[in-house]
């Protein structure tokens, strides 16, 4: 877990909380989605695969199912307010391969990135996942998103890359990190 020493001062553990959502959250999931999948990847895919994929990833019906089922999504709140998430859950084949997760998504608000807060999400994460009984995870991250670096040094390795149809001609061109625990 992140330390004191590694925040800066302008965000001291008593002004950050990291908590379970539920289906009370799913506007607050919504919004921060709206404003960070925008800022991540509007230079990266076309508005209209983004749009696509916020409708695929981030309808109502879409984190309510979510939400009921296997997969955790924890909020983390500077001051109260929320700005950003993570999700992950077991791997859709856990029944043969139960030590199996993947983080699904990650996200902060471009204004609060780069303090820290990243590395403060990733590894309440990964202690769930490892609370869970997962001896590893994968994560999909497009292969030109500059939070690549990110996952690598948080310790996740390229395991593989492919491009993933997603449907309405789009594709996710992903490499399949991973990060034994």
């Amino acid at each position: 877990m992140i330390t004191d020493k590694q925040l800066p001062d302008t965000c001291p553990p008593d002004r950050i909380a990291v908590r379970v959502a539920s289906v009370r959250d799913i506007q607050i999931i919504r919004e921060l989605a709206r404003i960070t999948f925008c800022a991540t990847y509007m230079s990266i895919i076309s508005k209209e695969q983004i749009e696509y994929m916020m409708q695929w990833m981030y309808s109502e019906e879409t984190l309510r199912r979510e939400l009921a089922g296997n997969i955790t999504f924890l909020l983390l709140e500077l001051d109260g307010k929320a700005v950003g998430y993570v999700s992950f859950g077991p791997e859709s084949d856990a029944a043969s391969q139960p030590e199996s997760y993947h983080l699904h998504k990650i996200y902060l608000l471009p204004e609060v990135q780069h303090l820290g807060l990243g590395t403060l999400l990733f590894h309440a994460a990964e202690e769930r996942m490892r609370e869970a009984g997962a001896s590893f995870f994968e994560l999909n991250v497009n292969r030109h998103n500059p939070a690549l670096s990110f996952y690598k040094r948080m310790g996740m390795k390229i395991a593989r890359s492919g491009d993933f149809e997603i449907g309405e001609g789009f594709f996710m061109n992903d490499y399949i990190l991973r990060k034994d625990l």
